[in-house]
């Protein structure tokens, strides 16, 4: 939905590795902002046109694993190649790689020298030689350092190869190996995809196909709103929609407001606490002080410093889930799951203590 200009680039990377130029794809946004449904768009297409498709996904805990994205680009080609074609894809200096998918806890794994990277070049050259090739790594921003350092090497290596490299990745996640993120994505042969939030129109053509009947204008700009056009927030939203069996109507509005955020809620909590520390206090802070936030308001509230609560911000800002530039969140929906989170026993001890530093600021109550 709404992603043309962004399947038209994905198209001619296909078509420039059937005329070996070789390409980079990245796909760079927030949480739920699509990503994985354009490089879904981009393995489909792949296959559909014979291009041989290796994928791997990045996972939070598997980043201090050396070589674990490799390993899940290769490894099943070398293991299921018959001898004769196991030594085609080993030959030369392809050889050097080899020790890099032998589950070892010495060299192998450790040894990260030019060499080992090298003969990972020369595996990915041998693979686009028997049929052009499609390497797609999501959640980019979990990758291994090892080999992301790989696919850094790959990606100046790229121009004359049958190749597409495509990264899903989102921007400043904390704990990624951010320069080596950035290398990718100011690569020569590099295409930056930014998938933007989904209009109103968007919003209301998937609530249209999920009812099988065109809502009610006052449920589309409720939809809109409280999911700011986020892919993932609005799959909620649908989801919402078929388990409640709301039928689109403005009289459907409140239920639809009551039932979405604790939908969403374990989503968003989740994603809170992989942040930095004090992400989820600052978070906290601001949906119980709602839009009337102010920096000084939020730490007192937090508990933190001023420092802590600048840091926190920037996490969340990062994040895509509050303003870059104010404590205000991005979609209102995240607000309401993030409030609901806190139990009514908290929450109200959250709403008193923000009430007491209102008031000693000279604000109205809460």
């Amino acid at each position: 939905m709404e992603r043309e200009a962004e399947l038209s680039v994905v198209r001619r990377a296909l078509a420039d590795a059937l005329a070996e130029r070789g390409s980079v794809l990245a796909v760079e946004a927030p949480a739920g902002q699509g990503k994985t449904a354009l490089l879904r768009a981009l393995r489909d297409q792949a296959s559909e046109r014979g291009l041989r498709v290796l994928s791997a996904v990045g996972a939070e805990l598997e980043r201090d694993f050396p070589f674990g994205i490799v390993r899940q680009l290769f490894e099943a080609q070398l293991r299921a190649a018959d001898p004769a074609r196991r030594t085609r894809l080993l030959a030369g200096a392809a050889e050097l790689a080899l020790p890099a998918f032998e589950w070892d806890d010495s060299a192998g794994d450790r040894d990260v020298s030019f060499g080992r990277l090298h003969g990972l070049y020369w595996l990915t050259v041998n693979l686009a030689e028997e049929e052009p090739l499609v390497l797609v790594v999501d959640d980019a921003h979990w990758a291994d350092a090892v080999s992301l350092r790989f696919l850094d090497l790959l990606a100046r290596r790229l121009e004359h190869l049958r190749v597409v490299l495509a990264v899903g990745v989102r921007p400043a996640e904390p704990g990624a190996e951010q320069e080596l993120l950035d290398n990718l994505t100011t690569s020569p042969v590099a295409s930056v995809l930014r998938p933007r939030a989904l209009s109103a129109g968007g919003v209301a053509a998937l609530l249209e196909d999920a009812l099988g009947a065109a809502p009610e204008p006052e449920f589309v700009a409720v939809a809109a709103e409280t999911t700011a056009g986020s892919p993932l927030l609005v799959r909620e939203l649908l989801r919402t929609v078929a388990d409640e069996r709301l039928t689109g109507r403005a009289a459907d509005v409140t239920p639809l407001r009551r039932a979405l955020p604790s939908n969403v809620g374990r989503l968003v909590v989740a994603r809170l606490r992989r942040l930095a520390p004090d992400a989820l206090a600052v978070a906290r802070s601001v949906a119980v002080l709602c839009d009337r936030s102010r920096p000084a308001d939020v730490a007192a509230l937090a508990d933190l410093s001023e420092a802590a609560t600048s840091a926190g911000h920037r996490a969340l800002a990062q994040a895509g889930l509050l303003g870059a530039g104010e404590l205000r969140f991005e979609h209102p929906i995240v607000r309401d799951a993030v409030h609901q989170d806190l139990v009514s026993g908290e929450r109200a001890a959250w709403h008193r203590r923000a009430a007491e530093i209102r008031m000693r600021a000279g604000a109205d109550d809460l």
